[in-house]
Parts: structure tokens; sequence; C-alpha cells
């Protein structure tokens, strides 16, 4: 079984400075065995991002109650590839007992993230109160999704989901709010997450949430760099990217930096693309520099996975070869064409000219 941890790049404004955070994705892929599935749900707990009209549960707030659940289903992709992992949504339970104002801020991908929503859309609750009242209550529900009997982390997925739960908070989040989430991170980070480990280390080079956390460079830089060593892609691209200013001639810089969009930095394919449409220290090749917008086909994730498995393979990283040979005697003769065309717009030589 193997473990695939990627990221999404999304804008955060922290003490008033824009900056870059990823959310985190972890799907875990055993082996194609027929098995039952079990999907659960979780109680709703106390809503974490501020707006104005919603009520939070708090003293003289009544919650609001459950009292028709609809169990939502695995999709045809995440059964075929045996994906599991928690759905976390945000949601607001209106006066009139639906839920309102769904967004999802900690994904899966392979449609579950959909299925999720599709299902909750149906739920009946008893709305909360204030003083007697029905009144619109914020909340956070988590939507499980597992296999029996295969093998899971259940410790990575919580501290995965903890994660992007405060990254969404970090975001629009009031003063008060915005601490307990970077302490949240801060947690995270002592705890040896990878995602956590590359964000603190991105604010203390910064000191964009100073005081709560000082500006110190040179302890900013340990922590993307352990990031890094765990395989983060956009440590990796840090890292990279810091020699790259330094000698534009480091080779082993650039490979880093086609590691780090092997694994998944945008920021990294984003960079390369731009240095191959302009020929900036790369041989200027059009094909090459196309963007990695992914089509609307429910199976391009399935297939841009394996492109990016196939390049790691091509680059000696662990498991990724095992993954590649167990998968392609099952793709169709459409999928095998479009993670070939994949690969060739995401390989290429990153050494730059001599």
């Amino acid at each position: 079984m193997w473990l695939i941890r990627y990221a999404i790049r999304h804008s955060i404004d922290t003490a008033g400075v824009r900056s870059q955070a990823w959310t985190m994705y972890s799907l875990l892929i055993v082996s194609r065995i027929h098995t039952a599935c079990v999907v659960t749900t979780i109680a709703i707990a106390a809503g974490t991002l501020a707006q104005t009209a919603p009520l939070r549960i708090g003293p003289g707030v009544t919650p609001p109650r459950v009292i028709r659940k609809v169990e939502p289903e695995m999709t045809a992709l995440s059964r075929a590839d045996h994906i599991q992992g928690t759905v976390v949504v945000q949601l607001v339970v209106t006066e009139k007992g639906r839920a309102g104002d769904i967004q999802v801020i900690s994904p899966l991908g392979y449609g579950l993230d959909e299925n999720a929503i599709a299902a909750i859309q149906k739920w009946e609750f008893v709305p909360g109160q204030k003083d007697g009242h029905p009144v619109p209550i914020m909340a956070t529900v988590e939507v499980n999704f597992r296999f029996v009997g295969a093998g899971f982390d259940e410790a990575y997925e919580r501290r995965r989901t903890e994660f992007n739960v405060a990254l969404a908070g970090l975001r629009n989040a009031t003063p008060a709010g915005r601490e307990r989430r970077v302490e949240t991170m801060l947690n995270l980070a002592r705890r040896n997450f990878p995602g956590a480990l590359y964000l603190v280390g991105m604010w203390e080079t910064t000191g964009e949430v100073a005081p709560t956390v000082l500006r110190n460079s040179e302890a900013g830089w340990l922590k993307i760099e352990q990031a890094a060593k765990k395989n983060y892609g956009p440590a990796i691209y840090q890292v990279a990217k810091r020699s790259l200013d330094n000698s534009e001639n480091d080779k082993r810089a650039w490979e880093g930096v086609r590691r780090a969009a092997v694994l998944g930095s945008r920021e990294a394919q984003l960079f390369l693309g731009d240095r191959y449409q302009r020929g900036d220290g790369l041989e200027m090749s059009i094909d090459r520099a196309k963007n990695y917008d992914a089509p609307n086909r429910p199976d391009y994730e399935y297939e841009q996975a394996l492109a990016w498995f196939g390049l790691a393979a091509d680059h000696g990283i662990a498991g990724a070869r095992e993954i590649v040979e167990r998968e392609t005697p099952n793709l169709t003769p459409a999928q095998s064409r479009t993670i070939a065309t994949l690969k060739r717009q995401f390989a290429g030589s990153t050494e730059p000219p001599q």
C-alpha cells in the first residue's frame, strides 16, 4: 500500500501580509481487491471561520441537532483505487434546519468532496436557537471514508485535517481566531507535520506573524529544510529556489525544482513553465511550458497522479515504480495516451544549458 501526500496552494493573509500555504491531501491507495466500504459521519462541532450573520455555538446558544442523515457514497474512481480519508466541511445550519453555505476546508479529491456535500445537502436538522428563536448556526462536519480491513494512518489523517482546518481559518479569522490557528500550526510543527513545519518556517523567515512567531531566519530555514527532507514539495522548491538565487548553474538545485514539481508543488511547476517559456536558464520550449490545469474529467486526477509517479519512478523515488507497474495493466488505451502526453508535458531536462 502507498500513501500519496500532495498539496494545493492557497493565498492567506496573516497579520496583513499575503502568504502562500498549501491544503494537504492524503490518499491511501491499496491493492485492487474486493472489500466492503464503511462511510461514517462525525458529530457537528462548533464553527471555526468568522462570518457576520451566523452564530457560533456558545453561551445562550442551543446547537442544532441532526434528525435525518443521508450517508455519502464512494465514487467509482475512489472505489477502484481504494481512496480513503476524511472530508471536513464548514456549513451554516439555517433557521429552517437545512445545511447552507457548505465549504470544503479539508478535501480528499476523487469526487469524494462532492459526494460529501451532496449527502449533507439532504440532511435535516432541528435548528439552533437563541432566546427561544431559531437562528443560523455555523458548524463543522467531518465525513469519513474508510475501507474495512485496509490499513490506514489515522494519526496522520488527524494531523492533516487539523492542518487544513487551521489553514482555512487563517484566511478570514479575527485577531483572536488567528492567534488560535497560528498556535495550532506551531503545535503541528512541534509534532513534525511537514506542512506546518514549512508554514511556520516561512513565518519565521519573514516575521509576518510576529510577535506570535518571532522572526528568526536561521530557525525558519531549518524547519523548511526539515519539511523538504520529508518530501514536502513546496519546501523542496523553496530550498532549491534559494540555491538557484545564489547560482543559476546549480544542477542539484534545478533537480530539486523538478523533484518538487513531480511531488505536486504548483509553484515549482509554474516556475519551470515560466523558465521554459522564456528560455531563462533553460532551453526554450513552449511544449514544456504548458500549464498543468486539469480538464473537467473525473479521472484526470488519477491520470495526472500516474504521470507524476512515472516521472518519480524515472528518478528513483522509492515506491513509485511499484505503483506504476501495478496500475498500468488496468489502464484503458485512452488513459495510457493521456498519461503519456502528461509525462511529456511535465518532463524535460531541468539542467541549465552548457
